[in-house]
């Protein structure tokens, strides 16, 4: 079992949520944070994923649900200690929404304005699965040290006052979120282990990797156990982490199982 850093959440970060939308915490370290940064490898080299020049962001960077195929991986979404922290955010019943891997490799300069090397625009995680009720949480963990140059996210803080703004459709399943305050936005740089823990409204971006190196994150949404797809008014089937929840698909979720949002879905569908 992983190791975590046991660093207690203090009322200011939770207060700070509230106003701006996010904190900063450490997670991992050590041989924890390399068991997963080798868990990862394995499943990305095991999904064979290619680069293709005309594949969206979505397609080159993102593998979803990647818990089902990896101890180490349940470990930390199941067990961590910010699950605790969720209590306090979202409430006392909490459950495991959804979990990805997002990886950005090193552009090369024939491809520069593709792939890695884009942009990943503006968008809320909620205007890809929106549920009811809207208090979800993205835990967004750095396996690299993530810095202005390796593509960092950048935030809008507090944006996640204004609840779920309008997406435009892109390529495939991308959704852009239309934003009127972009000047107002931060990066977010953080230490391999670390991790930024935001609201599911935050406006959220990153930029390409232009480093020379990789940037492997790993990221994973928590809900109310009560909450459910709007797109589809069924009830988000997730693990039962704290708490009860009145679905009976929830209560006797399996680890194994993490229902990806609507749009993930596609994805998964059509084999991208």
């Amino acid at each position: 079992m992983l190791d975590f850093v046991q660093r207690g959440v203090t009322n200011a970060e939770i207060a700070q949520f509230g106003e701006q939308g996010f904190f900063t915490s450490s997670l991992l370290a050590g041989h924890s944070l390399g068991a997963v940064q080798d868990a990862v490898d394995r499943l990305w080299n095991e999904a064979g994923k290619r680069f293709d020049a005309d594949q969206s962001w979505l397609a080159n960077a993102l593998i979803n649900g990647v818990h089902k195929d990896s101890a180490v991986i349940r470990d930390l979404l199941y067990r961590n200690p910010l699950v605790d922290v969720m209590t306090r955010i979202i409430g006392p019943n909490v459950k495991a929404a959804s979990n990805q891997l997002a990886f950005k490799h090193p552009t090369e300069k024939a491809r520069v304005e593709k792939g890695d090397g884009q942009i990943f625009d503006w968008h809320q995680d909620n205007g890809y699965g929106p549920l009811t009720p809207e208090n979800n949480v993205t835990v967004w963990v750095a396996l690299d040290d993530v810095t202005l140059e390796s593509g960092c996210l950048w935030i809008i803080p507090g944006s996640h006052r204004d609840g779920l703004v309008a997406h435009s459709a892109s390529r495939e399943s991308e959704r852009i979120a239309r934003v009127k305050n972009a000047e107002r936005a931060i990066p977010v740089p953080l230490a391999a282990g670390a991790c930024v823990v935001f609201h599911g409204s935050l406006l959220h971006m990153s930029k390409g990797n232009h480093s020379g190196r990789i940037r492997r994150a790993y990221f994973c949404r928590y809900a109310d156990a009560n909450a459910i797809e709007i797109k589809t008014g069924k009830p988000r089937v997730g693990k039962l982490l704290r708490g009860v929840s009145r679905f009976r698909e929830v209560t006797e979720c399996s680890e194994l199982v993490c229902h990806p949002d609507a749009s993930e879905l596609q994805h998964l569908i059509h084999g991208r």
